[in-house]
């Protein structure tokens, strides 16, 4: 659980002030503040794969092969493919293994997503509760 902890210097400068717009400024940061945070919470309690993960992708490939004239099917087979040490490995599967490792690759997806999401947040988040440093104009002229 993340608490709600704003950058108190600027609060305390924005309450002595004591100007009714600098009040709704503040309490327009505290709300959208505690918004983010909710979305982060109920977000990162949904992040649970539910089963296994795997990264990589399953493929199905049918041959066919000329013999004597005569055009033969073989297959399907399946074959796993994914990256370890920057090394391509590739594994022969059975059906049922392919689907197995197929559910597990789509739950890997959905996983990544939601972290991505889950980044996006945080990002937010600390923005919102830690003074950045301000951006300087690349496009002014010299």
């Amino acid at each position: 659980m993340i608490m709600f902890m704003p950058a108190w210097d600027q609060v305390s400068i924005l309450l002595l002030s004591g100007n009714t717009k600098n009040l709704l400024i503040l309490y327009f940061f505290v709300t959208q503040l505690n918004r983010l945070i909710r979305q982060f919470n109920q977000q990162a309690a949904n992040a649970q794969p539910g089963g296994y993960i795997l990264q990589g992708s399953v493929i199905k490939r049918n041959l066919e092969r000329r013999t004597r004239g005569v055009s033969m099917a073989y297959g399907p087979y399946y074959i796993w493919t994914r990256k370890i040490h920057n090394k391509t490995v590739t594994q022969a599967l059975t059906a049922e293994q392919a689907q197995i490792i197929q559910d597990a690759l789509n739950r890997n997806r959905q996983l990544e997503q939601q972290l991505m999401r889950l980044r996006k947040l945080s990002e937010q988040i600390i923005e919102a509760m830690a003074p950045c440093v301000v951006k300087r104009n690349r496009n002014r002229p010299k």
